[in-house]
């Protein structure tokens, strides 16, 4: 019987991808993990948007079991303005951390809480 190869932690998708422009100005931010994070030590962890270096409020949760992770902007994202993705210190299960990662998107005139009036 041959040993189960672990596979590398880390982030296997960002959305909105690396340099996309014209997203929704409320949009979340989606981060899909190859394992599970380990929430009891979620808190030690960086997931931010930044705009023009200062980051956004916001809120972070976690889905499918720790899988996916949700950035829900505290306020509308300002139009046209570089944003950032910056995540870091995340840890699976296993305790092992997943390299950084860094992300850049850049809203558009609109939000999706506007198109539903």
């Amino acid at each position: 019987m041959r040993a189960r190869t672990l596979r590398p932690f880390q982030v296997e998708r960002v959305e909105p991808p690396d340099g996309a422009t014209g997203t929704l100005r409320d949009d979340p931010v989606l981060l899909r993990l190859s394992e599970p994070i380990d929430v009891d030590r979620f808190a030690e962890a960086t997931v931010e948007v930044r705009e023009a270096e200062n980051p956004v409020p916001s809120r972070v949760e976690t889905l499918d079991g720790g899988r996916v992770l949700v950035w829900w902007p505290g306020r509308l994202l300002r139009p046209g303005h570089e944003h950032q993705i910056v995540v870091r210190g995340l840890r699976d299960r296993l305790g092992r951390e997943a390299p950084a990662v860094a992300s850049r998107f850049t809203p558009g005139p609109v939000a999706a809480v506007e198109l539903r009036s």
